[in-house]
């Protein structure tokens, strides 16, 4: 791991930001940080991206994506900063229900969203990491590839 030492004479990580010191922190650490971080800009967060997160799916189902599937049986589950698409009738809470799913159908979706410049997980136990990265166009160019995609695997 690379990083400032003590015994640098300049160890103020603000004069240069690449020379920041990491250090490990354990799994319950990082979910406070984050945690305290969501409490903290999260009314802020919403201001900005919320007129295209909607409510009903702020954690970034995206929204659309349910109703892009049209016939196609698919649950999305979320979690903030998650989401994964399965091709099933009945939510998804365990592997058990992910591995029931139709996993050729989720594929040749994957395949139809790879065509239209959308790289999804390639696996249907994976999820999709949107972020602030992402603007409101790539969520509409995402939701619109999906959306042919459903129509090609119905």
């Amino acid at each position: 791991m690379t990083g400032v030492s003590d015994t640098d004479e300049n160890n103020d990580p603000d004069s240069d930001p690449s020379a920041a010191a990491r250090r490990e922190a354990d799994p319950i650490e990082t979910a406070r940080a984050n945690r305290t971080w969501w409490d903290i800009e999260a009314d802020d967060y919403y201001a900005e991206h919320g007129s295209f997160l909607g409510d009903d799916d702020f954690v970034w189902g995206p929204e659309g994506l349910r109703e892009a599937a049209g016939s196609v049986p698919v649950q999305v589950s979320t979690a903030t900063g998650l989401l994964t698409v399965f091709f099933s009738q009945e939510p998804v809470l365990d592997y058990a229900g992910a591995r029931a799913c139709d996993l050729e159908r989720y594929a040749a979706w994957c395949r139809q969203l790879l065509a239209r410049g959308v790289y999804p997980p390639p696996s249907q136990f994976e999820a999709w990491f949107p972020s602030l990265a992402h603007t409101a166009e790539h969520v509409e160019r995402t939701i619109e590839a999906a959306h042919a995609a459903f129509a090609e695997v119905a």
